[in-house]
């Protein structure tokens, strides 16, 4: 019996709560695997990738459960309808060490979305961090349409030379430069969507007044 390789990703790499998944669809509708497999094949296959993606812990993979597997799959308690798709459904992924199913290139689409979850998590502390700096309480609830009216009122201070007289020195010249280089005031998202940095960015700008 040959020795199970180690999983694809590392056991922290968690996507759940991810609203979207990258297709990669040239990538996939070329693909021997997609080609070869029956209709009703690729349908279980993609739900599976959505599975593993999006609502499994380590993400990329899933469990050695013929059972749950064809709930996944999309056929419920049929077990024996599943198994007849099984082969073409489950080809490319493979049994690790820890006993469960991954998927070498959904891997790399999850260390990738993972990598920007890590990234916006520390804009996140960053941003608690800034605000805490400046005197404010960081509840998370306070309502979106105050922060902004009170952001551009800061902002708009600032640029004219004035500067809030509640804040200390330190604080106003850390504002300053976080308005003259750009920088964005408002609470950043701390669950990662998977977007480009420069998407991340568009949404960053300042709405419409």
């Amino acid at each position: 019996m040959s020795k199970r390789p180690p999983p694809f990703v590392p056991p922290e790499v968690d996507l759940r709560g991810m609203d979207f998944m990258p297709l990669k669809g040239d990538r996939l509708f070329n693909s021997k695997t997609w080609i070869e497999a029956s209709g009703e094949a690729c349908k279980a296959m993609l739900r599976l990738y959505w599975q593993a993606y999006a609502h499994e812990a380590p993400a990329a993979s899933l469990p050695n459960s013929e059972r749950l597997l064809a709930q996944h799959a999309g056929y419920g308690s049929a077990v024996k309808a599943w198994l007849r798709v099984r082969d073409q459904a489950m080809r490319g992924w493979v049994l690790c060490s820890d006993g469960r199913w991954y998927h070498k290139v959904l891997a790399e689409l999850a260390l990738s979305a993972w990598a920007g979850r890590v990234r916006n998590r520390e804009k996140v502390r960053q941003w608690r961090e800034k605000k805490q700096g400046f005197g404010g309480a960081v509840t998370g609830t306070e309502p979106l349409r105050n922060r902004r009216e009170g952001e551009g009122q800061l902002e708009g201070e600032i640029i004219n030379g004035r500067f809030p007289n509640k804040l200390g020195a330190g604080a106003r010249a850390a504002l300053a430069a976080a308005v003259f280089a750009g920088g964005d005031a408002r609470e950043p998202d701390e669950h990662d969507d998977g977007r480009s940095d420069a998407n991340e960015l568009a949404d960053a700008a300042p709405a419409p007044r």
